[in-house]
């Protein structure tokens, strides 16, 4: 696993030094930030074996900074197939401890900006349905949090991954998945409030992230099945670029891609 700290030099690696072992001991966390030329060792989250997954029960591991990292853990008992539960660190990897957002509910995943931490959390009857979806904010230490409800269309029972939020600054995105055609939402006030944002019309969207160019421009890029679709918060416009037969496709940061 490779994790980019955005807006920053730093590149975190995830990886085994023993063939077929997928759990805390056998797992490493490393940092870069000269290009690969040296690598400081730090250490991973208390990882569990499961059975299939290299990464044992780490779902996501996300770094807002140097220090401040956020690792989402699957359900020590290998049944629960979302994240549940957070480990945070404030000193680079080389601690770990148990944060909560507070409610007892299945943490789906997190984003990182660089002054606040955002949840996307619900409450999970099973592993196929959640409801009342919430996006809990937070300062980078993740102690308090502020609770939100998500736009309409994520307030009923649904499968948990057909939706994805992103966010920068004090813009929030949030894709959803429907029955008719894919919505998007936008937030300028860190997810307090949703409004739904006028969009090229979408096929189906695939994945959408937010990430910073050479020249300082936000992008929020959405995938869809034969183009991509780039909205760009300062000019308030869209991109359009085509692909041809890409399932999935990802740019690393500051890619001058238009």
């Amino acid at each position: 696993m490779l994790i980019s700290a955005a807006g920053t030099p730093y590149t975190f690696v995830v990886s085994s030094y023993a063939v077929g072992c997928n759990y805390e001991p056998c797992l490493r966390l490393q940092r870069t930030s000269d290009n690969r030329r040296t690598f400081t060792t730090l250490h991973v989250p208390p990882l569990i074996f499961v059975s299939g997954n290299p990464l044992g029960n780490l779902r996501q591991l996300v770094f807002a900074n140097e220090q401040d990292g956020y690792a989402l853990l699957s359900s020590p008992n290998g049944t629960t197939l979302f994240p549940t539960y957070m480990y945070v660190t404030t000193d680079g990897g080389r601690t770990w401890h148990r944060a909560s957002v507070g409610r007892d509910d299945s943490i789906l995943s997190v984003i990182a900006t660089k002054g606040h931490l955002y949840a996307d959390i619900a409450h999970c009857t099973n592993a196929s349905t959640c409801a009342d979806y919430l996006l809990a904010r937070s300062t980078l230490a993740a102690t308090t949090w502020s609770l939100t409800a998500m736009p309409r269309p994520l307030r009923v029972p649904s499968y948990p991954n057909y939706h994805d939020v992103t966010a920068f600054g004090s813009d929030v995105w949030v894709t959803v998945e429907t029955m008719k055609s894919p919505l998007l939402f936008t937030s300028h006030d860190q997810g307090r409030t949703f409004t739904q944002s006028l969009a090229p019309r979408l096929g189906a969207v695939a994945n959408n992230w937010v990430d910073l160019d050479p020249c300082g421009s936000v992008s929020t890029r959405i995938s869809t099945k034969r183009r991509i679709l780039a909205f760009q918060c300062r000019h308030h416009d869209w991109l359009r670029s085509r692909c041809v037969g890409t399932a999935a496709l990802e740019f690393g940061q500051g890619t001058p891609w238009w």
